[in-house]
């Protein structure tokens, strides 16, 4: 390859994994504030609902769960969602994060940091692959 494809690939890699990383880092730390400032409790799953979503050329399905958890001022409360959590079956428990003052607002540790995870590995090994080449060449 020649000189100037190489660096244009290491500056799509660093410029791809830089924002990744730094999505990846305010995800966790808009996660460690909601963590400080809600209430947590332990949730439920009641219920999964598998829905098949039409695309275009393709059918999806999605899981939609339905999780319980319990607060002190207004007893059982429900919430539904479509996030990913990982490991995580029909009657097993998980940590919600609750707002004291709006109680149907919850965080779920579980999945945000799932997500903020992978994003961070993907955004790493780009930003780090970008180096190794411009290292290279």
């Amino acid at each position: 390859m020649n000189t100037t494809r190489i660096r244009i690939i290491y500056i799509i890699l660093l410029v791809c994994g830089c924002p990744m990383m730094a999505g990846a880092t305010y995800g966790y730390l808009s996660l460690r504030k909601a963590m400080n400032t809600y209430q947590p409790t332990t949730g439920i799953i009641e219920h999964i609902e598998k829905r098949k979503v039409p695309r275009h050329r393709k059918s999806r399905y999605e899981y939609i769960k339905c999780i319980s958890y319990h607060t002190p001022q207004y007893d059982q409360l429900h919430t539904y969602t479509k996030d990913f959590i990982p490991f995580k079956f029909l009657k097993d428990s998980i940590t919600v994060y609750y707002h004291p003052l709006h109680p149907r607002e919850v965080k779920i540790p579980g999945a945000e940091s799932f997500i903020w995870t992978f994003l961070f590995i993907i955004g790493g090994g780009c930003f780090f692959m970008g180096i190794l080449i411009m290292k290279q060449h």
